[in-house]
């Protein structure tokens, strides 16, 4: 077994047992449901966050091209 294939094998175990802890963390019988629902929460706030910034983004972006063809428009231009 070569380096490489040591370093693969340790990070697939690393990436098994976050994945295990955080299971663990949510389905925990006591306090899970708490979690979850903060999980759930933030997760709902940060898609319409991140829809609002798109939507804004794509509008700046709208209005720079039209200034652009306007400005593109009105320049005298070189021979």
């Amino acid at each position: 077994m070569n380096n490489k294939e040591k370093w693969s094998l340790v990070g697939s175990a690393g990436v098994g047992v976050g994945l295990g802890a955080g299971l663990m963390y949510l389905l925990d019988p006591q306090g899970g449901r708490g979690r979850r629902a903060v999980a759930r929460d933030k997760s709902f706030s940060a898609l319409k966050k991140g829809g609002t910034v798109a939507a804004k983004t794509s509008r700046h972006l709208g209005n720079k091209t039209k200034g652009l063809i306007a400005d593109a428009g009105t320049k005298p231009r070189m021979p």
